[in-house]
């Protein structure tokens, strides 16, 4: 916007101000484009920071401040970044993937300032990823982080990027959920057993005896083997 205004040179310092004894026309003209350069950069500053800026004099000085006010506040921003990158922690039973977007969000926002006391090596996103990470995973990370000093590291697990490192915790993480889904499924799907009261055969025999008068001795001896030689009673059929 202000080159496109043609002001931008006045908001550098480079521009200065001609002599209004010598040139009193290309002072007022100076002052003219100066207050139109410092109103484009103070338009879209709030009603409190406009109150903390003052009188900035010239755009010059108004740009220098805008800088010094950023600047600040882009460092905070990043001090609060790297907090939380170190603090975030997962439990069991999160859910992991989300915990790593997370995590890949404030390494990214820390690595693209300019400040290079920021800067955070890949190798050091590999082991704040499984620090972050809940104890049960530690026996699966641990062959992933972590570099030999004494001699040339060939282990491809630890040379893999973080993104590759990310990529095989996406993995890991789906194959326990799935075992862990089946056990719950299996478990869900087993009825217990219940075994049929077994059938009153005194009731049964006192039945047959008066419907079949003559013939309740057999009938009582075949419904004793019946219930004897079976493996449920409870299935035994009635003799009628």
């Amino acid at each position: 916007m202000l080159q496109l205004c043609e002001v931008y040179e006045y908001t550098q310092g480079i521009i200065e101000r001609p002599n209004s004894l010598i040139d009193p026309q290309g002072a007022r003209n100076w002052s003219k484009n100066d207050n139109y350069a410092k109103h484009l950069l103070t338009s879209n500053i709030s009603t409190t920071k406009m109150m903390n800026l003052g009188r900035p004099g010239t755009s010059f000085k108004c740009w220098k401040w805008l800088l010094t006010l950023y600047k600040n506040k882009t460092h905070n921003t990043i001090i609060a970044f790297t907090c939380n990158l170190h603090q975030l922690r997962a439990v069991d039973g999160d859910d992991i993937p989300k915990h790593l977007v997370q995590l890949r969000q404030y390494f990214l926002q820390i690595n693209l300032t300019a400040d290079p006391d920021f800067k955070i090596s890949d190798a050091q996103f590999k082991v704040i990823i499984s620090l972050s990470l809940p104890q049960s995973w530690d026996t699966f990370t641990e062959d992933y982080v972590g570099r030999r000093t004494d001699i040339v590291e060939t282990d491809p697990k630890k040379l893999m990027t973080s993104q590759e490192f990310i990529s095989i915790i996406h993995k890991e993480y789906t194959r326990r959920t799935g075992q862990a889904k089946d056990k719950s499924t299996n478990f869900a799907i087993q009825k217990p057993c219940f075994k049929p009261p077994e059938p009153n055969l005194t009731q049964h025999i006192s039945k047959n005896t008066v419907k079949n008068g003559a013939h309740t001795a057999s009938a009582i001896t075949t419904m004793m083997l019946i219930v004897t030689s079976s493996t449920t009673p409870c299935h035994a059929p009635f003799v009628d």
